[in-house]
């Protein structure tokens, strides 16, 4: 509430697409890799606070399978990333890792937006930390890859 319009604007826009990210994706886990039903895994997503966006995301889980949600999602919002929909795969953890990606790359999309724009935003900062938990996930993942053994091709892969 004390920051600027500009300032809350963007630090709306950049956490709703972190939660809506995250929202995605637990909707990836909870239906195709533990099979819970829509309703019971929408109940265990992050709630959102703009209830106009919080309608759209709630009828968005409420229907189709999991990569028909992140296709809507996609198409209803990054209409430039909706080539990368193309690929398709029938192992459930192969496209869990596909649509992943997809989902990083619209927060990238987002990032990129806020680091282009006017340098004195709070997006600035926001941008940052995020930049910062993804480098700090992507070490923990290189590091879990060595401890359990895997090849060093294995470990970019998953990258």
């Amino acid at each position: 509430a004390h920051l600027s319009k500009g300032d809350r604007d963007i630090a709306r826009k950049l956490l709703g697409v972190e939660i809506d990210m995250e929202n995605l994706d637990r909707i990836l886990r909870f239906r195709d890799l533990i099979g819970l039903s829509a309703a019971e895994s929408s109940s265990l997503l992050i709630p959102v606070e703009d209830g106009a966006n919080a309608a759209k995301m709630r009828g968005l889980f409420a229907s189709g399978d999991s990569a028909e949600i992140v296709e809507k999602y996609i198409t209803g919002r990054y209409r430039g990333l909706t080539p990368l929909l193309g690929t398709k795969s029938a192992n459930k953890y192969t496209k869990h890792l596909i649509l992943e990606r997809i989902m990083d790359e619209v927060v990238s999309l987002e990032i990129r937006r806020v680091l282009t724009a006017y340098p004195f935003t709070l997006g600035i900062i926001l941008s940052y930390f995020i930049l910062k938990r993804r480098e700090t996930r992507r070490i923990k993942l290189v590091l879990n890859g060595i401890f359990y053994g895997l090849d060093e091709d294995r470990i970019q892969n998953l990258l």
